[in-house]
């Protein structure tokens, strides 16, 4: 029912059609975790599936990744993931203090090109050029960042929990995270004998508000404060469902 073959012919190499029951069961695992995440204080979005660049270069995907993604003849870029355009989402924003933190959960599709990640070891569901993806994304003051980090983290954990699904928890070295990203996790899945990962659930602190501009103002008459930003995938479904077969 993951139909790879009339995929290659619609599309080309690592697209796939989802039929039947397992296309019914991708819609319900989306509605689960936006409502686990909704339950827990995250607001709902589902954003723009095109970017532009400024949004990309805040985000900290460009150019650092430059021909890692799909672009339009418009300029846009197809969204890597949901994290991307919820970086712009409040761009050039004070946000009121007594907002903060703004915790939000959002679905999209994914585009990646993954250049050079073709291969027997990236065969099936592994590796593809579009799948599905629950984000979340914290907007906060400096001083909760680390914990909320913390907080994201474990409720990634209790929702594949609910799931069933055997996990564990990776801190990444320096040289591993994203560029953005001051400290990550990775959340791994168990699928069959590979340890797969799901989630990476980042901190950058101010790197990505700074080029955003997203920022609050303490009180009233002082100068606004850069905030942090956190995201996480809460979570991407492809390799959750190797890891649930």
């Amino acid at each position: 029912m993951i139909d790879f073959e009339r995929g290659a012919k619609a599309t080309g190499s690592k697209f796939y059609f989802l039929t039947g029951d397992d296309a019914m069961q991708e819609l319900e695992l989306c509605m689960k975790m936006m409502k686990f995440h909704q339950e827990r204080g995250y607001e709902p979005v589902i954003p723009p599936y095109l970017v532009n660049k400024k949004t990309c270069e805040a985000a900290g995907i460009l150019p650092r990744f430059e021909g890692d993604f799909y672009e339009t003849q418009d300029g846009f870029v197809l969204i890597p993931t949901a994290e991307t355009p919820m970086v712009g989402f409040r761009a050039n924003e004070i946000i009121p203090i007594e907002e903060l933190p703004l915790k939000y959960v959002a679905f999209s599709p994914c585009f990646r090109r993954e250049a050079g990640a073709a291969g027997k070891k990236d065969k099936g569901l592994k590796r593809v050029h579009q799948f599905h993806k629950i984000e979340l994304f914290i907007i906060c003051k400096p001083e909760d960042s680390e914990r909320l980090h913390e907080e994201m983290t474990v409720q990634v954990e209790e929702l594949l929990d609910e799931l069933g699904v055997k996990h564990r928890r990776l801190l990444l070295d320096e040289n591993e995270r994203p560029p953005t990203a001051a400290k990550t996790y990775d959340i791994e899945v168990k699928a069959g004998k590979e340890w797969l990962e799901v989630s990476s659930i980042s901190n950058t602190l101010d790197r990505q508000a700074k080029p955003a501009q997203i920022r609050y103002r303490p009180e009233a008459g002082k100068k606004p404060i850069k905030c942090h930003i956190l995201n996480g995938s809460g979570v991407a479904l492809p390799r959750l469902r190797l890891a649930m077969k």
